[in-house]
């Protein structure tokens, strides 16, 4: 999970943690990069905040795209902006989550690709 709000993202994870997934989490785009290009076990999914400080996650998906490495992990965006379906196809991601998370539709789509 790539999110720059501290507390969005401990609440998350902490939620996801109940329902028994791990979770490992970054605090801004440049981190989940390193970190991704650094596992050897790459996650099933990532969670990504699209509008984050120094870079985005439109800049996020520009660099997983071109990594053969994990251009092919599925993505779900969460972003507070209203604009779910353009931005989805504009990003090419396989999901979007507008903020306010609803937790219900938050958890079933992770389990989604998770399960």
């Amino acid at each position: 999970m790539i999110e720059d709000d501290e507390a969005i993202l401990e609440g998350l994870k902490e939620l996801l943690r109940i329902e028994d997934f791990n979770v490992v989490s970054a605090s801004n785009v440049k981190l989940g990069l390193d970190y991704l290009q650094s596992c050897s076990d790459l996650p099933r999914l990532i969670i990504l905040d699209l509008m984050m400080p120094v870079m985005d996650g439109f800049q996020f998906r520009k660099a997983q795209l071109a990594n053969p490495k994990i251009r092919d992990i599925p993505v779900l965006v969460m972003s507070a902006d209203g604009r779910e379906k353009t931005k989805q196809e504009i990003l090419e991601v396989q999901e979007y989550i507008k903020k306010p998370i609803d937790i219900d539709l938050f958890v079933k789509t992770i389990r989604k690709y998770i399960f």
